[in-house]
């Protein structure tokens, strides 16, 4: 769904790398020499890596009496791969690795979910309704009235 531009509500594929850093990164480190390939060679590499469960570059520490994981910084192929790529790449990781351990930690399955890309975080099921609802209005007015109505205050997130 867009507005200006951008997508507002969509899918994210949860565990899925951008590849952007990567690119980046390759296009500075590999300029005369494939770049592009490199770069997807890369994702590719890293993304099976990710997927893996037995590979876990996670610690678990204690955050206000409750036990909590969190990456490990100093887990021997993070390490090698920030000093190789920098830390654009490796924060993709992270985030990657991050995704799949809250959303499939046995599996390392990725995911699809409803986002909504403005805020930055999952989307509610009221959110995406009401910017639906809100689109069919715009496109055709005579909808207004009698079949729904657009809410006009902000509703309980909760179905």
């Amino acid at each position: 769904m867009l507005i200006s531009g951008g997508a507002v509500f969509g899918i994210k594929r949860m565990g899925q790398l951008d590849e952007s850093p990567f690119r980046a990164t390759c296009n500075l480190k590999y300029r005369d020499s494939d770049p592009e390939d490199k770069a997807a060679r890369l994702v590719s590499y890293w993304q099976v890596k990710i997927q893996k469960p037995s590979w876990r570059p996670f610690v678990t520490i204690q955050v206000k009496e409750e036990d909590q994981e969190v990456i490990d910084d100093n887990d021997p192929k993070l390490s090698k791969l920030r000093s190789r790529y920098g830390d654009s790449v490796c924060n993709a990781v992270k985030d990657a690795l991050k995704e799949l351990n809250e959303y499939s930690p046995d599996k390392r399955c990725i995911m699809n979910e409803v986002w909504n890309f403005r805020e930055g975080r999952k989307a509610t099921m009221t959110e995406v309704i009401t910017c639906i609802l809100e689109q069919l209005v715009a496109a055709d007015p005579g909808l207004r009235g009698h079949e729904f109505k657009v809410p006009t205050q902000k509703i309980s997130n909760s179905i």
